[in-house]
This record gives structure tokens, sequence and C-alpha cells, in this order.
């Protein structure tokens, strides 16, 4: 197997990268508002990430020559692909990269939000197994607290 293959990076992650790249006003926003971070993509994309959303990196050869990006060459590939490419060229286009980003982040939240209660219902099922009443009543409050905050915010 090639050490240096590299997992492609799902399209939604792959769009959202492609606008923070294009839109670097869109930078700060993607990090405060929609609260997008590094451990949202995979590894070793993360690094990616983190080089346009943490980093001050202001253009694509500052981002390609982030210590995190420079030495993989598949983020190198893409950086130097997606900043090749408008953002009205991709299919479909992006013609509100803003409303677009801002869609894309709800659905990662979305599916991380679906994650959490995934494991933590495959927890409170090995706690009900077990008999494990304590274990179980701590994981019930927990899922209640996760649902009660997912329901709170307006995403």
């Amino acid at each position: 197997a090639d050490v240096d293959a590299v997992d492609p990076l799902p399209p939604h992650l792959e769009e959202a990268m492609h606008i923070l790249l294009h839109r670097s006003d869109l930078r700060s926003v993607a990090a405060d508002e929609l609260r997008l971070e590094p451990r949202h993509w995979p590894k070793p994309w993360s690094a990616l990430a983190a080089a346009v959303l943490l980093a001050d990196c202001p253009d694509v050869h500052a981002v390609t020559a982030d210590e995190g990006v420079a030495p993989v060459p598949a983020l190198v590939e893409l950086v130097h692909r997606l900043a090749a490419l408008p953002l009205e060229g991709r299919v479909p286009a992006v013609t509100d990269p803003a409303a677009r980003l801002a869609e894309i982040a709800a659905a990662m939240r979305k599916a991380e939000h679906a994650d959490v209660l995934r494991h933590l219902d495959h927890e409170l099922g090995e706690a009900r197994r077990a008999g494990d009443r304590a274990r179980e009543r701590e994981l019930l409050a927990e899922r209640f607290a996760v649902t009660k905050s997912k329901a709170m915010r307006t995403d």
C-alpha cells in the first residue's frame, strides 16, 4: 500500500474548503459564527483546515507553505486545484458562498449531533445489559442534556 495515499475528502468538506480558500473574508465567520473547526475535517485534511481557519494565511502560497500542509502532497494539490477553479465553476455552482457555507456547517453540526446520540444510545444499551443503573441514569441525563442543547439552538 502507498504510505502517502490519503482518503479523499468528502464532497461537502471539499466544497467548504473551496469557499474558504476563495473567500478569506468568510474565514472568521466560519470559525466564530458557524463554529467550523479543523476537527470537522478528517486527518490529514484537518491540517489544511487549521491553516485556513486558524493560521493567518492570506493567500494560496501561504496556505501551501504552512507547516501542516507543505509536507502532504495531497493537501498542496487540493489547494492548487481549488484555487484554480472559480466557485462559479463548481457543479453545482456556488453563487452565494456565505449561504452555502452556512448550509454545510449546519449539516455538519446535525451529523455530529446524531453521532453523539448514537454513541450515547449504544453506551446506554451496554449499561442496561450490564444492569448498571447508576451508569444508565448518568447516560440518560447526558442524552437529555445533548437533546435539550440541540433544541435551544436555532440551526
